[in-house]
């Protein structure tokens, strides 16, 4: 019996957890933790560039499980540094970081997503119809096997961004509509952001 209450009690908990709205307060924790992976991607640029070659597959919509594995790929040296970030920020490990701002960015992406579905989709279309008149053309076979493979690429954050917006609560996007410029504002102070980028270019 004490079991069957134990268990019971684990999963109200977890129900509550995944129930439980977003914040201004989430969305500063994650952009002061985005802010110090900025600097640190600074300090360490080649090691982050490692870590970022290895992780082909990272997906926004698992709950931040490949991005915790990405992160946690890191070498030694910068181990006790990625704490320090998280903890700074209120964040108690990589898991509890990575899924909170995973959550935060499927709503950011869910965002700019609404209504542009089909124009995305007509826009793969065309590009898919487009390799045979590059063959006409006489475009080399590495050429097309290069265009091939960025177009798989595009389909795949098109299918993360679709799953994304049915994954996104109604709550969640109205908090980033209406934290929208904040939002914006503190993306465009990262290094890696230029002039153009949209604030929803998360991954």
């Amino acid at each position: 019996m004490k079991t069957y209450f134990f268990a019971l009690l684990v999963l109200i908990s977890q129900v509550s957890l995944a129930d439980s709205k977003l914040t201004k307060a989430d969305l500063e924790a994650y952009v002061g933790a985005m802010a110090g992976f900025d600097q640190l991607s600074e300090k360490y640029p080649q090691e982050v560039e490692a870590i970022e070659a290895k992780s082909e597959g990272f997906k926004i919509t698992d709950g931040g499980a490949s991005w915790a594995k990405s992160i946690r790929s890191a070498p030694a040296s910068m181990t006790g540094e990625i704490k320090a970030v998280l903890s700074a920020h209120g964040f108690s490990d990589i898991e509890q970081f990575t899924s909170k701002a995973s959550r935060i960015m499927v709503a950011m992406i869910a965002v700019q997503m609404d209504g542009m579905e089909v124009e995305m989709r007509a826009a793969a279309k065309e590009m898919e119809s487009q390799v045979a008149q590059f063959r006409e053309q006489g475009l080399s076979e590495e050429m097309i096997a290069q265009i091939q493979s960025g177009m798989a690429e595009a389909r795949r954050a098109m299918d993360e961004a679709e799953k994304a917006q049915k994954m996104a609560s109604a709550d969640d996007k109205a908090l980033i509509k209406a934290n929208s410029t904040w939002l914006e504002a503190q993306m465009e102070s990262f290094s890696g952001a230029d002039d153009d980028s949209d604030m929803y270019d998360a991954e």
